[in-house]
């Protein structure tokens, strides 16, 4: 892989899905083995990925959604400017990009914007009907939002994390807890890796501080039935970090 970017689990499959920047595509790799089941050429400079109800899934690499089924063969695509972060509520696609997260149908069709003022979207989870979204000025924060009504958007500033603090991972776990892995916008380096409960809005606990390795711009979880350990963080080296180091 070269600059991994963003990742989509299959937790019935296996399979973990993960953006290569630099290669133009998306690589599947069994998580329990590590081995590389499948590499899928798709547009290029692919950053954001999400997988719609139907299986089909749905790119995006910072002038074009494009959707293509579970094979990766394409079938369709949509011009949406300076947009990186991609998330679905299984249905529609939801965009961020400068400012914005826009709300479209698979074909397109603008159904809604929110503004998210002076925050660069790269990150989109969707449960059920909010919206939760990280990018790379977000000072320490997450926003959130209705989705239905496209509005309501507010922000919560996450434990351990600084006024440079990018927010580019977001992952949910068990119940109303959610995860958010940080990196400095100074150094580069990631920072924390906090568990946020979703209900109260308060952060539970945080780890890890500037371990040097490099910016984290994903995070998916696979939630082990209860009452068993917890979550398996898929921060795997590689996988969702986007090194400094370029070959």
């Amino acid at each position: 892989m070269s600059q991994p970017a963003k990742i989509h689990v299959d937790g019935a499959a296996g399979i973990a899905y993960l953006t290569n920047y630099n290669l133009g595509s998306v690589q599947a790799w069994n998580y329990s083995s590590g081995v590389l089941v499948n590499e899928f050429q798709v547009n290029t400079a692919p950053w954001g990925l999400t997988r719609l109800n139907n299986g089909n899934f749905v790119v995006v690499n910072g002038g074009t959604a494009t959707t293509y089924n579970s094979n990766f063969i394409f079938l369709s695509s949509f011009l949406v400017g300076s947009s990186y972060g991609v998330g679905t509520d299984g249905t529609n696609i939801f965009i961020g990009d400068a400012g914005t997260v826009r709300k479209f149908n698979t074909t397109g069709t603008l159904l809604g914007t929110v503004t998210t003022p002076g925050r660069n979207i790269y990150e989109i989870k969707i449960r059920g009907n909010e919206a939760f979204v990280g990018g790379v000025a977000m000072a320490g924060r997450f926003g959130r939002f209705n989705i239905s009504s496209m509005s309501g958007y507010t922000e919560t500033l996450l434990g351990g994390t600084t006024a440079t603090s990018a927010v580019e991972g977001l992952a949910f776990g068990h119940g109303v807890n959610m995860y958010a892995a940080t990196t400095s916008s100074t150094t580069g380096n990631p920072q924390q890796l906090v568990r946020h409960h979703l209900g109260t809005n308060s952060t539970i606990s945080y780890f890890g501080t500037n371990v040097t390795m490099g910016r984290i711009t994903g995070l998916a979880t696979i939630v082990a039935p209860e009452p068993a350990s917890a979550s398996f963080m898929a921060l795997a080296l590689g996988a969702l970090l986007l090194r400094r180091k370029r070959a």
